[in-house]
């Protein structure tokens, strides 16, 4: 499914669900059409077909079709059922557009029954120029729903029907539940009550990946330090690691015994055990581990198939604690009063989603946050030219410079003993140069002669080693590395970096910007930033280029800006950490507050229908 555009800010209006209340509505229907019909007038579709996997096909459970819409196209059945079919077999939703008919749309949401017989709801969606999205997830809602309520009309087990069924109001609780040990341990004893065993474990995904053992049903604080503790936690680990359900004893099918699993259900004197993992689907990995132990040996094949439909719905309440995010408007589950009353409450609801809308829709200043990390704009780096001793080191790291300053002073006495030598052989040659040339002998004095050009060559070269002795900084700055005061006297080699220097009137600050957000930074935007050393100072700046390749940091995958900033003050150094906030315009206060909640609801939508 697309991302929904930037201009759809009508979606910060939607409220939470009330699934129970909406579940009980659903449970009073005793047929397709009545079923249909609450689904078409909840989002005003002009029809609707139920389709039912057959073994010749796609059999048509039944429908419900404005004469409006049969009159948009002549193959208006046999498209939906094309719609539907792709659906079932791509095992996600499917929506297309009708060519015949601009603003209408096909939207098709698999589901499967109890039992895992695949099934289609297909709606007809007349929308002109709203967005596409809403409908969408209250479609994949209302199949959701279907499938826990539909052995009413389609032949599924009973038993297994109303279990599922029984399962929404569970979820409703802990969707509407915040995030603490006590609605966890509710939702536990409740999953106890609902699959009819002993004992209930509940584990979930922690920042490093394992999976620990969060509630157990019977007791209120675990200890993780116990037997039976890190049995369960080794189980629960061993069954997401897997990715598919595990047994003990054996269970009829494909289902693997697990010798952890005998393991804990001996060290709990239980006779049953039965580990589930709780993904939103067979691909994804799992957010959590479910385990049941039975004291007493019991039929578990019923529940091990109805957790294949059960699971994604479970793993979606233990990802989402909060119900703030929802699909549906909480108009759905006002009943319509029959007097002054019920008008009354009707149009403060209707003033109230107003204000909301009015208020969504009002521009502010849409701001980027990004860490921001202090650099130096160059750095220069002070290295030895020649093998040697350090004589002394003049400074330290976070000492400030001026250039010409001595940094450090090398041993020189080497060098001195060599140019005294030298020295001697160049005046011996340049004498021998002179018998030779009085004597006549031309040959001799031209070797002589190139003698002392080689030793005046080499007296050279130990003449700029000496001037190399001393270490002087390049530029006013800040020595960056080089504390050497512990090894003066010790060797250094050739090419050894022995002191770095920054200058600090000029600095480069990096900014780390989200994936997420790089789509709305360019060159060229206003940044303010702050850093930790000085909160109460802001440094302004522009973006002036950003780097096109992403880099990961702290596991996280970041786009990196530069911003230049004069530093007069020096209050900036190199290292530095803090936050900035980059200016990209102006946006919708509804869509600033919702969209990532909304696209995170699109994508477990995506991956559980």
């Amino acid at each position: 499914m697309q991302a929904p555009a930037e201009g759809a800010t009508g979606l910060t209006t939607l409220a939470s669900p009330d699934l129970s209340r909406l579940s009980s509505q659903f449970a009073q229907l005793a047929n397709a059409a009545e079923f249909l019909r609450l689904s078409i007038s909840l989002i005003n579709a002009a029809g609707g077909i139920l389709f039912h996997a057959g073994k010749d096909g796609l059999d048509c459970i039944d429908e419900l079709i404005s004469r409006q819409a049969l009159s948009w196209s002549p193959n208006l059945r046999h498209e939906l059922a094309a719609s539907a079919h792709t659906a079932i077999q791509e095992g996600r939703v499917h929506y297309q557009r009708l060519e015949c008919a601009p603003g209408v749309w096909f939207i098709s949401c698999p589901f499967f029954l109890p039992g895992q017989q695949p099934a289609c709801l297909s709606v007809i969606i007349l929308i002109d120029s709203n967005p596409l999205e809403p409908f969408l997830v209250i479609a994949q809602l209302l199949a959701s729903l279907l499938a826990s309520q539909s052995r009413a009309f389609i032949p599924v087990s009973p038993a297994a029907g109303d279990r599922l069924r029984a399962l929404l109001p569970l979820l409703a609780t802990t969707l509407a539940a915040e995030k603490n040990p006590e609605n966890l341990l509710l939702l536990n004893v409740s999953l106890k009550q609902w699959a009819t065993c002993s004992q209930v474990a509940i584990g979930t995904i922690d920042s490093s990946g394992r999976m620990r053992l969060r509630s157990l049903s019977h007791v209120t604080t675990i200890d993780s330090r116990t037997d039976h503790a890190r049995i369960l936690e080794k189980a629960l680990q061993e069954c997401a690691s897997q990715r598919t359900q595990l047994t003990w004893p054996a269970l009829r099918g494909t289902t693997p015994v697990s010798p952890i699993l005998q393991e804990a259900a001996e060290l709990t004197r239980t006779k049953q055990g039965l580990a589930v993992p709780l993904s939103l689907n067979s691909e994804s990995t799992p957010v959590g581990t479910l385990i049941f132990l039975w004291d007493a040996a019991t039929d578990r094949s019923e529940l091990a198939s109805l957790m294949n439909t059960a699971g994604p719905l479970l793993a979606i309440a233990l990802t989402q604690k909060h119900a703030s995010q929802g699909f549906l408007s909480d108009g759905l589950s006002v009943k319509a009063g029959s007097g002054p009353l019920g008008l009354h409450r009707r149009a403060w609801f209707l003033i109230g989603a107003v204000a909301i809308v009015l208020v969504g829709l009002v521009p502010i200043p849409f701001r980027i946050s990004a860490e921001a990390l202090v650099q130096p704009e160059s750095t220069h780096y002070i290295a030895a030219r020649f093998d040697g001793l350090l004589k002394e080191a003049m400074v330290r790291p976070g000492d400030h410079v001026h250039q010409g300053d001595t940094l450090g002073q090398l041993d020189g006495r080497e060098i001195e003993l060599q140019l005294a030598s030298l020295g001697a052989e160049k005046d011996k040659a340049s004498k021998m140069r002179d018998q030779f040339m009085a004597a006549g002998d031309t040959a001799a004095a031209q070797i002589a002669r190139l003698d002392e050009l080689r030793f005046a060559g080499q007296l050279k070269l130990l003449q700029e080693k000496l001037k190399a002795l001393t270490l002087v900084s390049p530029v006013n700055g800040i020595v960056l590395t080089g504390d050497l005061k512990r090894i003066e006297g010790s060797p250094i080699s050739k090419g050894q970096t022995l002191f770095e220097v920054a200058p600090l009137d000029n600095m480069d600050i990096e900014l780390a910007i989200r994936e997420n957000d790089i789509a709305y930074a360019s060159a060229g935007m206003v940044v303010t930033i702050r850093v930790a050393a000085y909160p109460d100072t802001v440094w302004q700046g522009t973006i002036a280029s950003i780097v096109p390749k992403s880099q990961l940091r702290e596991n996280k995958n970041v786009f990196i800006a530069r911003v230049a900033q004069k530093n007069p003050e020096y209050k900036l150094h190199p290292g530095m950490r803090g936050e900035a906030k980059i200016r990209s315009g102006w946006r919708a206060l509804g869509w600033q507050l919702f969209r990532k909640p909304w696209y995170t609801i699109v994508r477990l939508a995506e991956q559980v229908f």
